[in-house]
C-alpha cells in the first residue's frame, strides 16, 4: 500500500494537469477552436525547448545507449510487421485496419517519454530518453507512412517523408542539443536561464492540453474496436517488450521511457497523419482520446509493479 501511495503522490501532478484542462474544456475557457493552436504551441515552442535542454544539460552514457536504440527499433519493427500481417485479417475495411495499426504501434512517447522520465527521475536524469525520442519520433513516422501505402494504396515519395522528419521540431532539438554538447558550446546564463523557464512550463501546459482533448463521443459506435485497440496498445504491448527490456537488464530511467514508447497512449498525431493518407481520422481521434484516458491507471500500475520488482 505505501508503494501505490508514494507513486501516486510522485504522478499526482500530472493528473492534477490533466483534471485542470478537463475543467477549462468543461467550462469553455478552452475551445474546441482552441485546441489545435495550444497543441502546436506545446510540440513547436515548448517541448523542443525542454527535449533540447534535456539533452544539452545531461549526463550521457552513450554505451547503453546505443543498446536501448538498438533493442527499440528493432522491437517496434517486430511489433510493426506483426501488426500489418495480422490486423487486415480482421478488419476488412482498409482504411480502418491501417489506422488501427498505427494505433497500436504508434505511443505519444515524444510527450510522454518526457513529462513521465523528468517526473519521476527529474531533468538531470533525461538524456537518455532525449536520444530515444530523436531515434523512435522518426521511425514512428517512417512506419506510419509505410502502414497506410501498405494497407491503403496512398502513396508518398521518399522525399517527402525525409523532410518531414527533418523538420519535425522536436527531431531538430534534440539534434541540436547533442550538436550544441559534441563541439563544447557553453550557453550563456542570458540565454539559459529564460530558455530553462520556458521549458518547465512544458510538462503542466501539455498535460492540461490533453485533458482539454479528452472526449469518447465516438466510442458507442467503435467500442469493440476501441476497447481491443486500448487493451493490445495499453497491457499487451508493454507486458511483452518492457519485460524483454528488463531481462536484457535495462532499468530506472530507461526502462520507465520504453514503458512510455511500447505502453503510452496514441500518439496526438496520428488522426492527422491518417486524414493525410487515406485512413480514418475520426476513428484515429477516439483511438488518442480513450487510450490517454485509459492509460492513466495502466501506467501508474506499470510503474508500482517496476518499482515493486527494484527495477526503477
Amino acid at each position: 500500500m505505501k508503494l501505490f501511495l508514494e507513486t501516486f503522490i510522485a504522478l499526482s501532478p500530472l493528473y492534477a494537469f490533466i483534471f485542470t484542462g478537463v475543467l477549462l474544456k468543461r467550462t469553455g475557457v478552452i475551445t474546441d477552436t482552441l485546441i489545435p493552436a495550444l497543441n502546436r504551441i506545446v510540440f513547436r515552442a515548448f517541448l523542443p525547448i525542454t527535449l533540447f535542454l534535456n539533452v544539452y544539460e545531461a549526463e550521457l552514457d552513450f554505451g547503453n545507449s546505443i543498446g536501448v536504440i538498438a533493442y527499440s527499433v528493432g522491437a517496434f519493427m517486430l511489433l510493426f510487421g506483426v501488426l500489418a500481417l495480422v490486423v487486415p485479417h480482421f478488419i476488412k475495411d482498409k482504411p480502418r485496419a491501417a489506422t488501427t495499426v498505427q494505433g497500436m504501434f504508434r505511443s505519444n512517447f515524444v510527450l510522454l517519454g518526457i513529462v513521465y522520465a523528468r517526473q519521476l527521475f527529474g531533468a538531470d536524469r533525461m538524456g537518455e530518453t532525449g536520444l530515444l525520442i530523436a531515434v523512435i519520433v522518426p521511425l514512428f513516422n517512417v512506419l506510419a507512412v509505410l502502414t497506410f501505402a501498405l494497407l491503403t494504396g496512398e502513396k508518398q515519395r521518399p522525399a517527402e517523408v525525409l523532410l518531414k522528419i527533418v523538420k519535425n521540431p522536436l527531431i531538430v532539438a534534440a539534434v541540436t542539443g547533442l550538436f550544441v554538447r559534441a563541439v563544447g558550446i557553453e550557453l550563456p546564463s542570458l540565454l539559459l536561464n529564460p530558455l530553462s523557464t520556458l521549458g518547465d512550463v512544458a510538462t503542466p501546459f501539455a498535460m492540461v492540453v490533453i485533458g482539454s482533448s479528452l472526449t469518447l463521443a465516438g466510442f458507442r459506435r467503435d467500442g469493440l474496436l476501441i476497447g481491443v485497440l486500448s487493451f493490445v496498445r495499453l497491457i499487451v504491448v508493454p507486458a511483452v517488450f518492457v519485460t524483454g527490456a528488463a531481462l536484457l537488464g535495462f532499468r530506472e530511467v530507461i526502462l520507465v521511457a520504453l514503458l512510455t514508447a511500447f505502453g503510452g497512449p496514441c500518439a496526438v498525431s496520428s488522426p492527422a497523419m491518417a486524414y493525410q493518407l487515406g485512413g480514418d481520422g475520426e476513428l484515429a481521434g477516439e483511438f488518442v482520446a480513450a487510450t490517454t484516458l485509459f492509460s492513466l491507471p495502466t501506467m501508474y500500475l506499470f510503474i508500482v509493479l517496476l518499482r515493486a520488482l527494484g527495477l526503477c
